[in-house]
């Protein structure tokens, strides 16, 4: 890791043109931490699935610039299908580097995040695969700092990272306001973002926004709010995991926004989310994540990430037509899936969050 402190410019001091021909470099230097005094830090990775330096374009994401977001065009229909219409002018980017031995060093601080944000979806992807997931089909499409049309409550302009199910697709918007490590440089927001991918295939069966569109029910749209909310929770503990970083989210977005979302604090349900009344699907996904970490500081994060993602796949195969759903249930399912000498700890742990909501764990905890 290398120490760079403002101004910026220093970081490219004595390094050399790299032009296309000549042998291709086999290290991406990369943002590694970045302060709020402007000073940061970078780091040397191997990236290897990209296939083009300048196109940024490889078999982990297919980055685009320059695009726009239509959200009129964007309808609720699941396998990405919005995309094509929704999407204009999405563009290849035309990365510059500079070569320092055999790193090739981005020559502005937008390209080195946009190569720090491609290393993090391939670590996502091969932190995936190394937990037996592998998404088929295409890479997904990457939309940096893409322009928004449409009403302005519906999608974030600025300092968020998204993953938006009906274009299957991926949107790392501008900083403006968190003047601080940006989203495309922070390992756990990215792989919380690619976590909500994942999750969609494997716990929704791809059919969420179907299931949505379907709802007839008081009962079922309860359901629906209480899988998402704890749909987010799953996503911070994956970002946590892979970042090792229980409070990832704070270099990035502050101590305001990151310390509610912090894994290691026992939170606790409260009886009034049960019928999906929250402020925030993050209430909820806030105990969900810290229950998950707990867990695993009980059984191992391996141990604990595979029985999760098994306990996504059995929630697909219940889902039926309309969402049912009780808070917990993930939860007790993930128990389930743990070693049976675990199992007293694991329930203690879980007494300890969902005492309003306890009926899940009921035949499984004593």
């Amino acid at each position: 890791m290398v120490a760079t402190t403002h101004p910026m410019a220093a970081l490219w001091i004595g390094l050399t043109l790299l032009v296309a021909c000549g042998t291709p470099p086999t290290l991406a230097r990369i943002i590694a931490d970045l302060d709020g005094d402007g000073s940061y830090s970078t780091t040397d990775v191997a990236l290897p699935t990209l296939r083009d330096w300048g196109a940024l374009e490889g078999d982990a994401v297919l980055f685009h610039t320059g695009a726009t977001l239509d959200l009129d065009a964007v309808v609720n229909e699941d396998d990405g299908r919005s995309r094509d219409r929704a999407i204009r002018n999405p563009g290849t980017p035309h990365m510059r580097y500079l070569r320092d031995g055999e790193v090739a060093v981005a020559d502005s601080f937008l390209g080195l995040s946009m190569v720090s944000g491609y290393a993090h979806f391939e670590a996502a992807v091969m932190f995936f695969a190394g937990l037996g997931v592998v998404l088929t089909g295409e890479p997904a499409p990457v939309y940096f700092h893409p322009q928004i049309e449409g009403p302005a409550d519906l999608f974030p302009r600025t300092d968020n990272a998204v993953y938006l199910p009906a274009t299957d697709a991926f949107f790392l918007m501008p900083m403006e306001f968190l003047q601080a490590m940006p989203f495309a440089t922070n390992r756990g927001v990215i792989v919380h973002e690619v976590t909500h991918r994942v999750w969609y295939k494997i716990a929704w069966d791809g059919r969420m926004l179907a299931l949505r569109q379907a709802i007839d029910t008081h009962a079922a749209t309860v359901a629906w709010v209480l899988l998402r909310a704890t749909e987010e929770g799953v996503a911070d503990f994956f970002g946590a995991v892979a970042a090792d970083n229980p409070r990832f989210l704070v270099p990035s977005a502050g101590t305001d926004l990151g310390d509610p979302r912090d894994l290691q604090p026992v939170r606790s349900v409260e009886a009034g989310w049960l019928t999906g009344n929250m402020v925030s699907p993050y209430d909820l996904g806030a105990v969900v994540a810290s229950t998950l970490w707990g867990f695993a500081a009980i059984s191992g994060r391996d141990a604990t990430c595979r029985a999760l993602l098994a306990a996504g796949v059995a929630q697909a195969a219940g889902l039926g037509d309309l969402p049912s759903y009780s808070v917990g249930e993930l939860e007790a399912a993930t128990i389930a899936g743990l070693p049976p000498a675990d199992r007293a700890a694991l329930c203690a742990r879980a007494a300890a969050s969902y005492a309003a909501s306890w009926l899940p764990f009921q035949g499984l905890c004593p």
